[in-house]
Formats: structure tokens, sequence, C-alpha cells
């Protein structure tokens, strides 16, 4: 009899196991609305929050688990996994952005898609002086409009998401980040078919700081586990309803 329930159990655990493995493969795109989700680790971490299991993804995500994550769907949303490089340039003879907007327009072909998420990472904001906050903001700006138009010639709505906070900037980096957040609502208003997704407001404090206890961890400001399910809260709906409208 010990034997025969050891098995049963054994079994249920195979199981389940496989079920988590294999569930990501059963998102499907038909008949909804397609977006690509561009992006880099957050958007990447963001992705294995809706796919991998809670014990897995609590402490362990970076690690190359066998359970795909670059596909979601929700409702009449089908999400795909974008990566983007950095906007900055190793060897410094790229202009800013420039790679990236390739990046993102290579990204479209591979779907028909209705819409795209396109986002910067926290680490394309820290500035260490008012001259570099300056010309940062108008790279930022240059990078976004090329984006725009990108989607706008291929007849595909634009969600932005704005600037991730930090849980420590300087004087310059949290002026830069208002300010971006600012040109983007200005910049949506005399434009189609595109909308900015706060990701700001819903994770600073009073002084627009990142919240630390929305963090992955103390030494890794990711957004963690207690983020994720905030922004999703606000994501699905506004996102669905805005990308359905005709």
């Amino acid at each position: 009899m010990y034997y025969r329930i050891l098995s049963l159990v054994s079994l249920l655990l195979i199981i389940l196991v496989l079920s988590v493995i294999v569930r990501p493969y059963f998102h499907s795109h038909h008949d909804k609305k397609k977006i690509l989700m561009a992006g880099r680790s957050t958007m990447a971490l963001w992705f294995k929050h809706w796919n991998w299991p809670y014990p897995l993804r609590i402490k362990t995500t970076y690690k190359p688990w066998p359970i795909p994550y670059k596909e979601y769907s929700k409702g009449n949303l089908y999400l795909t996994y974008h990566q983007l490089p950095s906007p900055r340039s190793r060897n410094g003879n790229e202009p800013f952005g420039e790679a990236m907007v390739r990046r993102f327009e290579e990204g479209l072909t591979y779907m028909n898609y209705e819409g795209a998420f396109f986002k910067f990472c926290f680490a394309d904001f820290p500035v260490k002086t008012k001259e570099e906050q300056m010309q940062r903001l108008a790279d930022l700006q240059k990078t976004v409009m090329e984006v725009y138009k990108i989607c706008s010639n291929n007849n595909i709505k634009l969600i932005i998401g704005n600037a991730l906070p930090l849980p420590n900037p300087n004087e310059y980096t949290l002026n830069l980040q208002k300010e971006y957040n600012h040109w983007l609502e200005e910049f949506i208003v005399s434009r189609e078919n595109v909308m900015v997704f706060d990701l700001y407001t819903p994770l600073t404090d009073e002084n627009g700081r990142f919240k630390m206890n929305l963090a992955r961890a103390s030494d890794d400001h990711h957004p963690g586990e207690k983020a994720f399910a905030m922004l999703d809260k606000s994501l699905f709906p506004q996102v669905e309803e805005w990308i359905m409208q005709q």
C-alpha cells in the first residue's frame, strides 16, 4: 500500500511539473489583439511573473528554467516579449537609440500586430549634471518620436511606458524622469493611436522615489511580485479597452 501511494504521489508531481512546463505553449493569438511588448530586463521579469509558478519566480527568476515565458494571452490580448538593446552604444559610435529603434522595427515584422508597447529601462535615466539631463531628455524624446513614426506608418497602435522609478536618484535624474513623463503626456495629446501607461506613479513615494517594499530585493530594485501584481490591475483593462476601440 505504501509503495502504491508513493507511486501515485510521484505521478501527480510529474503531471504537475509537466503542466507547468507546457502551459505557456498554449497561449494563442487566435481572435485576439496581438501586441509586441518591447523592453529589457523589467519586461522579461514581467513575462516570467505571468508564466512561471510563484515558487520559481519569487527567488530564482534569474535562473534559466526550461519554461517558456515570452508569450502570454489574457482576455482579448495576446502579448509577445521582444528584447531591445540598450539605447547607448557600447563603442560610442552609434547615436543614442539607433540600435533600439532598429530592433523595435524588426520585431514588428514577426506578426501582424495591432499594437506595440515600448519602454525604456530605469538604467537609461541616471545622469550626473544639468547638461546631461538636457541631452538625455532630447535623446529619449527623439527615440520615442522615431518609434511612434514606425508604428504610425504601419497602422499599429503604440503604448508607451513612462519612466520606471529609482530608489535613490540624484536631483538631475529625478528631474529627468519627471520631465520625460510630463513630455509624454503632452506628446500624446495631438497624436492618434498612442497612449501612455503609467509605470511611475503606482511605484513611487511622495518624493518620486521607488517604494523599496515593491522591489525584488533590497539589492535589486527591479519591480517585484507586489509591483507587477499592482501594475497588472491597470495594464490589462486599460490596454484591452483602448486597443479594442476602432
